[in-house]
């Protein structure tokens, strides 16, 4: 084997050395240019010019696999949230988010525009809600008899005693309400097929 003269005689020998390879390995694991650079004391962009050298779309590869791995824990996040979270009173779809809309209460909702929808059809939906009406309009009929006919006044002192039969629900009349109504039909058949 000839000796080398001069300066190549200081230089190593070409090729990559087990250093540049473990950066390599540490990239192609998913560890950020950051990580590594820490790692071995050297600056991001040392490391990147180094690995570039051994394998051009290290990095590139890199970058996907780490995007994976994020996309992986999202997702079983979002299984844990949906085994977690309660449903939606108006969609029957889980609540993933944790302040949205009017506060539900007994009824919570998962979106603003399911809230608006509860607002619009909480007196066709549930009969407590229902109930809870006539029983604060009787109270309100009741303090204020000047401005209630006898008749509403003989309905409130019953629905407040629970001697009311209960009536056949009437019809929607209300545009209004009957598009809400049918829209609430749609979003409960499509959360009904994504189960």
């Amino acid at each position: 084997m000839p000796r080398r003269r001069g300066i190549d005689s200081w230089l190593p020998p070409s090729g990559p050395g087990v250093r540049e390879l473990a950066m390599l390995a540490s990239i192609l694991e998913g560890k950020t240019l950051q990580e590594v650079s820490e790692e071995f004391g050297v600056t991001r962009e040392r490391i990147r010019q180094i690995v570039t050298a051994q394998d051009p779309q290290a990095v590139k590869k890199s970058n996907a696999l780490r995007r994976e791995r994020r996309q992986e824990q999202r997702l079983r996040q979002r299984e844990a949230d949906l085994a977690t979270n309660p449903e939606c009173a108006i969609c029957w779809g889980p609540i993933l988010r944790k302040l949205v809309g009017p506060r539900g209460g007994k009824y919570p909702t998962c979106s603003p525009s399911c809230a608006r929808l509860r607002e619009i059809v909480q007196y066709h939906l549930w009969d407590d809600v229902k109930l809870t009406h006539q029983r604060s309009m009787a109270k309100w009929h009741l303090a204020h008899p000047d401005k209630s006919t006898g008749a509403s006044l003989s309905y409130s002192i019953r629905v407040l005693a629970g001697t009311t039969k209960r009536r056949q629900q009437r019809p929607v009349t209300s545009v209004r309400v009957q598009t809400a109504l049918n829209e609430i039909k749609r979003l409960r058949a499509k959360n009904k097929e994504a189960r």
